[in-house]
């Protein structure tokens, strides 16, 4: 049962890269490819943006439906039957040891990624998968539609990913959907190999002095590629990410894919480059609101070659492609909210039950006997003062009140133990360093590479300091360390330079790149125990849980039928068979509890007006606990593991109300 298990989601993974890379394909035929590698990583990310925007539209016309997602399979095939029999051709006319090479490459990728696909396969239980990303996907399945959710987090978003994740739950599984982000790990791997094999091969640092590339230049593009994609598969961060349904590996997929794609421009001037560059920022944008920054760079890039070059037509066709993949995402969220960055800037945009994501920044919550509100055009104009201002004060705070803790920060990411509740980040960038600023003093690229990862990592520390987000300069800071680590290779004394001794340098060295999240997903599978494959395994191990076995508990007695209102349980959303409310933003936030949790009638009387059947307080002893006379309001009906779930009571009696307003008043 356990291998028709992890055989048939391996066959789901299998037939997922087809689709995206037949779609990507076809959308890149035009282009022409450095390597057989670059045509290959290039055309699968490029079909999974495309998967996602044609989930949108699915979506967008109310055809979220199985049927409807099959015929798009087998429409993309169709229409790529061309490419398939190309590729055979190509196969069949290939040398038998090219052939072979491509096997044993393809078997070796296979068995480094097989133990991330079985991460990925444990059922889902992580925090932000379940809070919103899979419930996103069940809520459009149900629907058929792309629909307001405003019973999750965040009712609108962007959700170029999650509509992925839609028609994986529409055709397969729910944990098949997390395969689409170790699909994505997979093609940041191919790209950045693909990526630092062509900038090798370009570069003039190991040129003759007749201009000739000397003879070990191929082994030099092989080593480079292969570094720079065990250094990205070396972050414990990135592999644990990368086994799970969120957005953070497809977002780093998007930007390395448009930033190598600006790379081939700039090489080639090809137009279709510099389309398919504006189409992955397109894609980071409409993944995550970090995928901004990627547009941001891109527009600053193309403003200099304007300037530099006195031409507009480039500019116009990268915003004209940027506009038609991203527009439709912010698009969506003026038309609900009313806000393109929704719930962000609601000092600009307006205010929402969601508002009180930023209250703690103060820009939301207006001080008493404030002014009218001034016209959005002026306020939108003032918040491109304040809020760089904000981000810079903050900065500049951080500096001032934890200078020691931010220069401890880079050892922090990669040797502390639990740094953010965050899996490590790879000691190879800590550790080379040096090289890479090295390196930046005679490569172009890499003092590019640096100028946007120093920018994103500034923005990175005047926000949410989560390590996961730092996933895209993880991959895009992979091809100049790679760089930097290869050239090392290249001072060796003349008696490693033999064929042999280039293969191992680059096995051995590739090895210790990729150790770390080699032996780190190997603990991570042991910890997990048992694959499970039955609906009652599955509960088993989820159960593991003590507040995922109080929602069982209750879709096991009541099945759909009730509402309970959870603290700090907002990740056990999509395990509810009922309605689960309860969280840090939105109409049903915990402020509006936190000055009851001590007056047990008046916390009755708010619960009730969400509808609420049940309360479930982990901690329930010192959290909360129903006062004396109380009693008949919270009926205790579940207690395991210091988890309580209470059923709310008949109405309050007089007495009861009066001893409330009582204490409120008080």
């Amino acid at each position: 049962m356990t291998f028709v298990f992890i055989l048939t989601h391996l066959a789901i993974f299998g037939l997922l890269a087809a689709t995206a890379f037949a779609a990507g394909r076809w959308v890149t035929r035009g282009l022409s490819f450095p390597s057989p590698v670059a045509e290959l990583a290039v055309a699968t990310a490029t079909g999974l943006g495309c998967l996602g925007s044609a989930g949108l539209a699915l979506g967008l016309v109310g055809w979220l439906e199985a049927g409807a997602v099959v015929a798009l399979i087998l429409g993309i095939h169709l229409l790529a039957l061309p490419i398939w029999r190309g590729l055979f051709r190509r196969w069949r006319e290939a040398s038998v040891e090219r052939r072979k090479w491509a096997l044993a490459a393809a078997l070796l990728g296979l068995a480094l990624l097989f133990p991330i696909l079985l991460l990925a396969i444990y059922p889902p239980n992580s925090f932000d998968d379940t809070m919103y990303h899979l419930p996103f996907a069940r809520f459009f399945a149900e629907e058929g539609r792309v629909a307001f959710a405003p019973h999750l987090r965040y009712p609108v978003f962007p959700q170029q990913v999650d509509l992925v994740f839609t028609l994986m739950f529409l055709v397969a599984t729910d944990v098949s959907a997390a395969m689409v982000q170790t699909l994505a790990l997979a093609l940041v791997a191919l790209l950045l190999y693909a990526w630092c094999e062509t900038a090798w091969r370009e570069s003039n640092w190991r040129e003759t002095a007749s201009g000739q590339p000397t003879q070990d230049r191929q082994a030099g593009a092989h080593r480079c590629g292969v570094w720079a994609a065990a250094i990205w598969l070396g972050n414990p961060l990135v592999v644990w990410n990368g086994r799970a349904a969120m957005v953070d590996v497809a977002l780093a997929l998007y930007v390395v894919l448009a930033a190598y794609a600006f790379s081939r421009w700039k090489a080639s001037d090809q137009p279709g480059w510099l389309a398919l560059a504006a189409a992955g920022c397109g894609f980071a944008a409409a993944t995550k609101y970090h995928g901004l920054l990627a547009v941001a760079a891109f527009g600053v890039a193309m403003a200099f070659d304007a300037v530099k070059r006195k031409r507009l037509k480039p500019a116009a066709l990268a915003a004209a492609v940027l506009l038609l993949v991203a527009g439709p995402w912010y698009g969506r969220m003026v038309y609900h909210t009313g806000n393109p960055v929704f719930p962000f800037l609601s000092q600009v945009f307006g205010e929402s039950e969601w508002s009180f994501f930023l209250q703690h920044e103060g820009l939301t919550e207006a001080a008493p006997g404030a002014p009218e509100p001034k016209p959005q055009s002026q306020r939108l104009l003032t918040a491109v003062y304040e809020v760089p201002e904000l981000l810079i004060n903050r900065i500049v705070k951080l500096v001032s009140e934890n200078a020691p803790g931010l220069l401890a920060m880079p050892w922090q990411l990669s040797f502390g133990k639990d740094y953010f509740g965050s899996a490590p980040v790879s000691p190879a960038y800590l550790l080379g360093m040096p090289f890479l600023l090295a390196l930046a003093v005679r490569s172009s690229l890499a003092r590019v590479i640096l100028a946007v990862s120093g920018m994103y990592l500034l923005v990175w520390l005047a926000s949410a300091q989560d390590p996961r987000y730092l996933t895209p300069v993880l991959g895009l800071l992979a091809v100049p360390m790679a760089l930097a680590t290869a050239r090392l290779a290249e001072a060796l004394p003349a008696s490693w330079k033999g064929p042999l001794a280039q293969r191992m340098i680059t096995l051995w060295g590739g090895a210790l790149l990729i150790s770390s999240g080699f032996t780190f997903t190997h603990a991570k599978l042991a910890h997990q125990g048992p694959l499970p494959i039955t609906a009652e395994q599955r509960d088993a191990y989820l159960a593991r849980n003590p507040r995922y076995a109080a929602v069982s508990h209750l879709n096991q007695t009541y099945g759909s039928d009730y509402t309970v209102y959870a603290i700090a349980s907002e990740n056990l959303v999509y395990y509810a068979e009922g309605r689960l409310l309860g969280d840090h933003f939105g109409p049903a936030r915990y402020s509006k509890l936190s000055r009851w949790m001590a007056d047990p009638p008046g916390l009755h009387a708010v619960l009730r007006e969400f509808d609420a059947d049940f309360f479930l307080v982990p901690g329930c002893q010192k959290v909360f606990r129903p006062a004396a006379g109380t009693e008949p309001l919270f009926e205790l009906v579940y207690r395991r593991s210091n988890v309580c779930v209470y059923r709310l009571g008949s109405e309050a009696s007089e007495d009861l109300l009066e001893s409330s307003d009582a204490l409120a008043s008080g």
